[in-house]
């Protein structure tokens, strides 16, 4: 079965998958983009494995160290644990299919010999966040030919099914593993240290956007200087700490003008905003309307 889920995540930022169960820890997703309140799903991360195809439209994937841009045809690998988020423009709007599958689902328990030779030099290598599969080359056009095989057996649920999805899931691991077998000799285990302390001041920011925060708090929250922590963000994320304060306040309060029925002000005040005007400013340079405009359209689309 193709699920149709909505995407939900706790304070941590960790994605909640409850069909992502023990007794059988894969999934297959489809999302239209198009459909969505908004055309974003915000940073986050969860234990699970991740490839999502790419089956109309564009999308921007960011991870920690990487930044691909997306279009018809192709795949992108994310990490367990990595931090990734993913936007679609409105005119490009994608539709994207995704498996999501516990480490677990492909080497049974720990310490086995499918875990320590073939996962764990893929799920611990901190330099390997995600690796997109754009089929140029025989190899990744193999990789995607399992993958889209793999829809078509959870689609379909002929008898057995289970097992010939782990088949096909196991022929494009092993892809996966040959082809990133020079990203992982190189191992650059020195960013495993600043992509946690990143991590720790995103999650900062996420259960404290509502208070009046400054860089400083943030800084602290990931135990480094200001300087330090301008500098993770700037690298990463490509802005400064208070642009992506602002950022996740006007994720929040966009989703806020859409589900719920309080008064603008009262909404601002929520998401951290020092005035209602300074709000109404921001939103419009993020969305090119007033707060007032966007609910009214949003609510003209149901």
């Amino acid at each position: 079965m193709i699920l149709d889920i909505p995407f939900v995540q706790d304070k941590n930022q960790r994605e909640l998958i409850p069909d992502l169960t023990r007794e059988y820890g894969c999934i297959c997703q489809y999302t239209d983009f198009a459909g969505m309140w908004e055309q974003t799903v915000d940073w986050h991360w969860h234990p699970a494995f991740e490839v999502n195809y790419i089956k109309e439209g564009e999308a921007v994937y960011r991870t920690i160290d990487r930044e691909y841009k997306t279009v018809k045809g192709d795949a992108i690998f994310v990490n367990s644990n990595a931090m990734h988020m993913v936007k679609s423009e409105a005119d490009k709007a994608m539709k994207e299919y995704t498996l999501k599958f516990n480490p677990e689902f492909l080497y049974g328990q720990d310490g086995t010999l499918f875990d320590s030779k073939y996962v764990r030099p893929i799920m611990d290598c901190s330099g390997l966040q995600s690796f997109l599969i754009r089929p140029d080359s025989p190899e990744k056009v193999e990789m995607i030919t399992h993958l889209l095989r793999i829809f078509k057996l959870c689609d379909e649920e002929e008898p057995g099914y289970e097992v010939l999805m782990q088949g096909e899931l196991w022929k494009l691991w092993l892809k996966l593993c040959e082809s990133t077998k020079e990203i992982r000799a190189e191992n650059p285990a020195a960013s495993v240290p600043e992509h946690g302390k990143l991590k720790q001041m995103i999650e900062f920011v996420h259960e404290n956007y509502m208070e009046r925060i400054q860089v400083a708090d943030i800084a602290e929250a990931g135990a480094v200087s200001v300087r330090e922590c301008t500098r993770c963000f700037g690298k990463y994320l490509r802005m400064p700490p208070n642009d992506y304060l602002n950022y996740h306040r006007l994720q929040v309060a966009s989703r806020m003008l859409t589900m719920e029925d309080k008064p603008i002000a009262e909404i601002s005040e929520a998401c951290g905003f020092s005035t209602i005007s300074y709000f109404g400013r921001v939103f419009k340079t993020e969305y090119g309307c007033t707060p007032r405009e966007y609910r009214k359209g949003k609510r003209e689309e149901q």
